[in-house]
């Protein structure tokens, strides 16, 4: 029988990303800004109901169409043409909507597009005097492509650029941004340890009044698959210019019947402790002449409430 055991590859790769985040010129940067103080502020929300049932450590695991928003080296690991469509319910009516497509060009290439659009629905307005006078509006988008290649049989790299707006009523604020990650696999007996890391949202100031910073990030991931990938364990860092750094663990079982069961934790997360950190998911596959895929997730948001995530992919 084999022994249920996390590959030591895998834990020296955790703890050496790990020093490299925390010790980096990028931390000590980062963390001595004020928290709060970025636009476009929807790019930090995790996107895709498998990745969030696995508390986010999706920076190693980035498998299928939605690795454009994670890790778009890992684009280059679908080999099959998917669209991935996901809807969040957030807390206090916000909502998150995504499409993503994802085509491979050849074996080891793969090109991607995404659209993410974040609404906050109607807000009432105040004047100084704290005197109602009407109503507006507020919402997000951001316009990615992507593409990931497979520069080694153990080495995928990738990068995105995207087009990013800010709305508030009638007014608009847009600029430009760029993601570049990396990917790297090491196979055991009975085991494949990944490595995954990306830095996001790298780009220029935003907003329809007075600009500010993007939420630039870096993201740092080990994830081990055991029993011939029927179990995926999986860690990340996260360090955004702005807050101090975040962590998030994570693991997904692959069940007969094509049913997965998720479940991870996240670390150091505003508002939320305790309890209130798990995240929990289950994914369901129908497979005919395509694979319909249909994956849920519930993550608590402390003080805020709850969220559900779903989503929907086909692949082809």
């Amino acid at each position: 029988m084999t022994d249920l055991r996390i590959s030591p590859i895998a834990v020296r790769l955790a703890v050496i990303a790990g020093f490299i985040l925390l010790h980096s010129p990028i931390h000590t940067v980062w963390a001595e800004a004020e928290g709060g103080t970025t636009g476009a502020n929807f790019l930090r929300m995790p996107i895709g109901a498998r990745a969030i049932g696995m508390g986010g450590t999706f920076t190693s695991v980035a498998d299928n169409a939605t690795a454009i928003y994670w890790n778009p080296s890992g684009l280059a690991a679908v080999n099959w043409r998917e669209v991935s469509m996901s809807h969040q319910l957030l807390y206090q009516g916000l909502r998150l909507s995504q499409v993503c497509y994802a085509h491979p060009m050849s074996k080891g290439l793969t090109v991607a597009a995404g659209l993410v659009y974040w609404g906050a629905g109607s807000l009432d307005a105040r004047d100084e005097r704290d005197v109602p006078t009407g109503s507006f509006d507020i919402s997000d988008m951001a316009l990615t492509a992507g593409v990931g290649w497979k520069l080694l049989p153990e080495l995928y790299v990738g990068g995105n650029v995207k087009a990013i707006q800010e709305t508030i009523q009638d007014e608009k604020g847009t600029t430009a941004a760029a993601d570049v990650g990396g990917l790297y696999q090491y196979y055991l007996e009975d085991q494949t340890v990944y490595a995954g890391l990306a830095v996001k949202d790298v780009g220029g100031k935003i907003g329809p009044g007075q600009k500010s910073d993007l939420p630039s990030s870096v993201h740092a991931s080990v994830s081990d698959r055991l029993f011939n990938e029927t179990i995926i364990v999986s860690s990340e860092a996260e360090l955004y210019n702005d807050v101090a750094w975040k962590g998030q663990a994570g693991a997904e079982f692959f069940l007969p019947g094509s049913v997965s069961l998720r479940v991870g934790y996240r670390f150091r997360e505003n508002n939320v402790s305790g309890i209130e950190g798990l995240t929990a998911g289950f994914g369901f596959i129908y497979s005919q002449s395509q694979d319909y895929v249909i994956d849920y997730a519930y993550a608590g948001q402390g003080d805020l409430g709850t969220a559900h995530h779903i989503s929907l992919s086909l692949r082809f």
